[in-house]
């Protein structure tokens, strides 16, 4: 650093890496629509049967939740930081996401729901690899 200030290169370019916010451009499709459904569905009835459950979870339990809440909120930001084109940066937001994900099939009272859930999730893959643009 003092280098850099005597030979007189001391600037906020060598300091501060490049920053950037943008949205991701994604080719909305009636197969995007389908996959977000197939996504937020579970997500937001996993997200309920968390809440149900709370009160009967202990504090620690609780806690983890709550910091895995947290963790999901502060992962959604990263993929509008210096992004790109493609879908890597989304992988953090993948763990938490998947456990909210999971409690649908969890702790659904009615069986039916997520055979349902996971039968259409299949039965919409085949479809998209058949029909689809594919990958």
């Amino acid at each position: 650093m003092i280098y850099l200030f005597v030979t007189g290169h001391l600037n906020r370019e060598n300091l501060v890496p490049y920053f950037s916010i943008n949205i991701p451009t994604i080719q909305q499709s009636v197969w995007m629509a389908g996959t977000a459904f197939l996504l937020l569905v579970p997500f937001l009835a996993g997200g309920y049967y968390v809440q149900d459950g709370l009160r009967r979870m202990l504090i620690q339990v609780r806690k983890g939740w709550s910091l895995l809440l947290l963790f999901l909120l502060g992962s959604m930001f990263i993929p509008f930081v210096n992004g790109g084109e493609s879908l890597e940066n989304w992988v953090l937001v993948a763990i938490p996401f998947a456990a909210f994900h999971a409690c649908t099939y969890l702790y659904a009272g009615l069986r039916i729901l997520p055979l349902l859930l996971f039968w259409a999730t299949v039965a919409f893959i085949i479809g998209f690899q058949y029909y689809g643009p594919g990958w």
